[in-house]
């Protein structure tokens, strides 16, 4: 496939977009039969996804996916059924400091894995070279960084609903 042909490609496009695919399919599931989870059952699917998702982050499982044919099915069927559908089932159940949690379970996974790839004197995947695993590592860690001055801004920078409308009523009643 196209999107296996670069490491950088492989780990930031095909598997994202695969999950992307989950999500938009637990989307749809989600308006077409209305499934409402709750916060009980949504950290068991948050907690597979994560799972799922560290499993195929290792560089042994994007060998094995290149090498076998049964990996490259496993893939292609739990990105999108174990990390994108529970990821749109249950992202909305969970309190702002589960969310919180996830988040910054998600950005040190990939920053473990930046500095795994860039420092590693020798190659991680068989199939790719070590300046393709370099290259990837300084992305993650450039993807890393974004996502946490974006969740950083939001933490500063956002502000209640409340207190909007607050502001506006006190504005009123000035004038």
């Amino acid at each position: 496939m196209v999107l296996q042909q670069n490491m950088l490609s492989h780990m930031l496009l095909q598997i994202p977009l695969l999950i992307l695919i989950g999500i938009i399919i637990g989307l749809s599931l989600n308006t077409r039969y209305h499934i409402k989870v709750t916060y009980s059952y949504a950290l068991p699917g948050l907690l597979i996804a994560s799972f799922s998702l560290l499993f195929w982050m290792l560089p042994r499982s994007l060998d094995a996916s290149l090498s076998y044919p049964s990996y490259a099915v496993a893939k292609f069927t739990t990105l999108p059924l174990l990390i994108g559908i529970p990821l749109a089932l249950c992202w909305h159940a969970i309190t702002a400091i589960t969310k919180g949690f996830f988040i910054t379970q998600i950005i040190s996974m990939l920053m473990v894995l930046a500095w795994l790839y860039i420092e590693s004197p020798i190659r991680l995947c068989n199939y790719y070279l070590i300046n393709e695993q370099q290259q990837l590592g300084y992305a993650l860690l450039f993807l890393t960084l974004f996502i946490s001055i974006y969740y950083s801004s939001k933490l500063f920078y956002c502000t209640h609903p409340s207190s909007r409308e607050n502001t506006t009523d006190e504005r009123q009643d000035v004038s």
